[in-house]
C-alpha cells in the first residue's frame, strides 16, 4: 500500500485507507479512501472522483447499494443470534 494512505486495521475485512498526504480537517477525521484504489490509481488521482457503479459516488452510496444488493453478507460485523459480532 502506498505511503499515502494509512490501513484502517483492526478488523477481519480492510474496507479501505485514511489518507495521509493531505491534512484533514479540524473536528473532522482524515479522508478515507477505499481499499482497492490501487486497482485504478493508474487511471485517476485520488482526488477525481471515479466510481465503478453508476449513483454510487460516495461511501453511503455504495454501502446502500451493497445492503440491498447482498443483505446477508457479512459487512461491518455480523448477526449472531439477536447480537452483532465485529
Amino acid at each position: 500500500m502506498s505511503k499515502e494512505f494509512k490501513p484502517l486495521g483492526g478488523g477481519k475485512y480492510n474496507y479501505g485507507a485514511w489518507r495521509t498526504d493531505i491534512q484533514r480537517e479540524d473536528g473532522y477525521s482524515p479522508e478515507m479512501i477505499s481499499a482497492d484504489y490501487h486497482k485504478i490509481a493508474a487511471t485517476t488521482t485520488m482526488d477525481k472522483l471515479e466510481y465503478f457503479h453508476e449513483g454510487c459516488d460516495t461511501l453511503y452510496k455504495a454501502f446502500d447499494r451493497n445492503v440491498k444488493r447482498i443483505p446477508n453478507h457479512p459487512l461491518l460485523g455480523t448477526m449472531a443470534g439477536d447480537a452483532y459480532e465485529w
